[in-house]
Order: structure tokens, then sequence, then C-alpha cells
């Protein structure tokens, strides 16, 4: 390996451990996920665990891909709490997609179709003429905010979401799903990466040929792996627990401050 790559490496260590003790001081952002042109399928839906835990979904729609895909599991009576938003983008202000969610009534194959799913509710954006604002200031990225809700889920089962095209136009939404922050060691190590695709799909240009970061496979792949090794290694040492819960003495900060000390002395 080249003298370029270790100093990226060390580069992106140094944004990781920044960014992992930011992380465990302050209330942050949804977790960042992005689909793909594969979960334009029903059956290839993008899935997720845990409704309850905070994330984003980022989606492209397109005249060929007039549809996008979440697939999840959950409990009779559990609240989904969903919202749907824009990119802040000029040619984004009148997009308005919509937004289905389905419950599978029995066990599925691995071939299905929407007829084998019950949709519970649906949520047209075409009247919405307001929009909130919203800035997020981790990623320092600007969005606009069409729809907010929360809805007590039926039934235990799969649930699946569908993003739609309504007029056949290319366009970005992101749907955030779960209010409760909780980070784990690969979502701490992938936030470097993640950052950057979030603010690519910020961008003016309205659907990006890619929005994945061009870098070199093999490079990519090390970088993530050792700054996760490293953040677990953090995380075993250190001890890792959820900022809310954790105050004065006992904040992982503080524990860093009372390593160094100890090991000057």
């Amino acid at each position: 390996m080249n003298i370029i790559s270790l100093t990226r490496i060390a580069i992106v260590l140094l944004i990781s451990l920044s960014i992992f003790f930011v992380f465990t001081t302050t209330a942050s952002a949804h977790i960042p996920y992005f689909s793909s042109a594969e979960n334009s399928s029903l059956n290839r839906p993008f899935e997720i665990k845990d409704i309850q835990i905070s994330k984003v979904i980022y989606q492209k729609l397109k005249e060929e891909q007039v549809s996008s895909w979440i697939k999840f599991e959950a409990r009779e009576g559990e609240i989904l709490n969903l919202e749907i938003g824009l990119p802040k983008i000029t040619q984004l202000f009148s997009y308005r997609p919509e937004i289905i969610l389905y419950r599978a009534p029995y066990v599925l194959t691995n071939d299905i179709s929407k007829d084998n799913l019950e949709p519970i509710l649906y949520i047209s954006t075409s009247d919405i003429t307001s929009v909130k604002e919203f800035h997020e200031p981790f990623t320092k990225t600007n969005s606009w905010i069409l729809y907010e809700t929360s809805t007590v889920l039926p039934n235990s089962g799969s649930y699946f979401i569908e993003s739609l095209n309504v007029n056949s136009t290319s366009g970005k939404l992101w749907i955030a799903i779960g209010k409760e922050e909780k980070f784990g060691a690969k979502e701490i190590a992938d936030l470097p990466f993640s950052i950057k695709k979030v603010r690519e799909f910020h961008k003016e240009d309205l659907i990006p040929g890619n929005i994945e970061i061009e870098e070199d496979t093999q490079i990519n792949e090390f970088e993530k792996s050792y700054v996760l090794s490293i953040a677990l290694v953090i995380i075993v040492f250190l001890g890792f627990r959820h900022p809310a819960i954790v105050l004065g003495s006992d904040n992982l900060v503080s524990r860093v401050k009372s390593r160094f000390m100890i090991w000057r002395i």
C-alpha cells in the first residue's frame, strides 16, 4: 500500500474518531441509508430493521423506475413514525410523490405482486403547497418536509412502503422512520462515506448518474474495515452508552480524558 493510501486511511480514521466522539456527546440525525435501482421491484425491496430506531432512506425515482420499495417487520400495535421530504433543490420544488403503506395479510412467497398486499395508508402529496424547511446541521444539507404522520400498525407481520412517481417525472425524496437515536459501531464507522453521499444527493443536479463515492473499491473497503476495527476497539475499551442516559463522569469523553491523565502520569 502506498503512502497516499496510508494518508487517506489516517484522514478517514481521524474523521471517524471525531464523529464518534460527537455522536457520544450529542443527539444527532437519522442513520442514513440509500436505496438502489434494484429496490424498484416489490420482490427486491430495501429491508430495514427495528422501525423505532431513527433512520432515513434516500430514494431516486425516474421515468423507467417509477417505484421504490421498503420492507420491514413489525408487531401488532407498534407505532410507525413516518416523515417524507425532498432535498431542497430548485427543480424539486413542485415534485410531489405518493407514498403507500401496505401490510402482507399472510406469509409471502418469493414471488409476490401488489395483489398480495393490503394498502392501509395512502399519502398523496399532490395538494401540498406549503412545505417546512429543514436544515440538517451534521451533514449541512437542506430539505423540504412534505408530510409527517404516526400510524398504529394493525397486525404483526411484514409491511411494505412504496414511493411512487405520479407523473413519471424524475425526482428524489427521502423517507425518515423512527425516533429513537441509537447508533452502532458500523454506522459510526460508515459516517464519513455516508455524509458525502448525503451531500451528493442534495446537489442541484436532479438525478446524478451515481451517488456512490467514486473511489477504488479495494481501498474503500479497506478503509471502512480499518475504521470499523478501530471504532470497535474504542467501544470495547471505553464502553459505549447512549448520550441521553450518560451523565457526568460516566460520559465517554470524560472517560477518555481520564485515560489520558492516567497514561500521562
